[in-house]
């Protein structure tokens, strides 16, 4: 499907031979405006993360594309520009889902990592997933874009040996300091460790206090990747 992820709804009625393949997210309203007609040839329901983070940054770019021209008023109403953000929220949301705790193995091991990051910085985060996946990590996550959940952070403690906290400006100072009080507790009270590790992510971020290990992503410099893969098997 030329790199683009979607959603069979179905084959075309006079035509069986080709399948309707739908680019948005469920329950969207105007669903016969984003779907193409394809042979069956065309389509595949092989695709993880990778194919998905992919999708995710091709994205990124065709709209930043459309975003550089033209009046506001002409490119938020192109069948285009709709279609490509349909497809945008559609795999950002598939992507969330791949980082659902649930789909991590039970049994806690330091190959299991969950990554807690704000939602302005996914896509910072979404290079450090991928980089992680290719070294054969399990990497969950969770983005905040919902309030804090105590059940999250018990099955995190039961499944995950490695913690990374993304910080940037956009980080809930407040929330921060809860999680990281609440994993540090739990250790204590159950006479484990986690390997925890601050990761910042621009410039104008510092580390709390309380943090002990902490590597500073803000360049661009490829061997910063290196030194946490360091600090994860140690």
């Amino acid at each position: 499907m030329s790199g683009r992820i979607g959603r069979y709804i179905g084959n075309k009625m006079a035509d069986n031979q080709k399948a309707m393949i739908y680019f948005g997210y469920e329950g969207e309203e105007l669903r016969y405006a984003n779907f193409a007609e394809l042979p069956h040839t065309s389509v595949q329901n092989d695709f993880g993360r990778t194919e998905l983070l992919n999708r995710f940054y091709n994205l990124k770019r065709d709209l930043k594309k459309i975003d550089l021209r033209g009046h506001p008023t002409i490119r938020n109403h192109s069948a285009d520009h709709r279609s490509l953000l349909s497809e945008y929220n559609m795999v950002r949301m598939l992507i969330n889902e791949s980082l659902d705790i649930k789909h991590v193995d039970r049994n806690r091991t330091e190959r299991n990592i969950f990554i807690s990051y704000a939602p302005n910085d996914a896509l910072f985060t979404y290079d450090l997933i991928s980089d992680l996946d290719d070294y054969k990590y399990n990497v969950c996550g969770d983005s905040h874009e919902l309030p804090p959940s105590k059940s999250l952070l018990e099955s995190v403690t039961e499944r995950c040996g490695i913690i990374l906290f993304v910080l940037s400006r956009h980080t809930d100072r407040a929330r921060l300091k809860a999680d990281y009080t609440f994993l540090k507790k739990y250790a204590e009270n159950n006479e484990t460790s986690f390997n925890i590790v601050f990761i910042l992510s621009d410039k104008q971020t510092a580390a709390p206090e309380y943090a002990m290990s902490v590597l500073d992503f803000s360049g661009k410099d490829g061997k910063r990747f290196n030194e946490l893969l360091y600090v994860l098997s140690i």
